[in-house]
């Protein structure tokens, strides 16, 4: 049941899109502080046959790193922004863009 469902996923996630973006999380880190549940997520499967499929397909495939920073970055210029957890929104102090986190 676990594979039919990251198969039927996967492929509902490549269909509908034609870029896919994949953050690399450390499971066996998570693991320690949430136990079983996320030993059960199948996260993993799914992101490995979505990758699959997306290349089969010709469509893009794009991991970011765990110690990438994507928080709190401008996406028009760049610039970085030093955020709290409580900051839902920003305006870039570079070119003034109002963005979410």
């Amino acid at each position: 049941q676990r594979l039919d469902f990251a198969h039927k996923i996967s492929r509902q996630i490549t269909n509908e899109n034609d870029i896919l973006v994949f953050e690399d999380l450390n499971v066996k880190g998570m693991q320690k502080f949430n136990g079983s549940m996320v030993a059960d997520n199948v996260m993993g499967l799914i992101t490995q046959l979505s990758k699959y499929k997306t290349e089969l397909e010709g469509k893009l495939y794009h991991e970011i790193g765990r110690f990438e920073k994507s928080t709190g970055v401008c996406s028009e210029c760049g610039q970085h922004h030093v955020l709290t957890l409580n900051d839902r929104n920003f305006t870039c102090t570079a070119c003034e863009t109002y963005q979410s986190r």
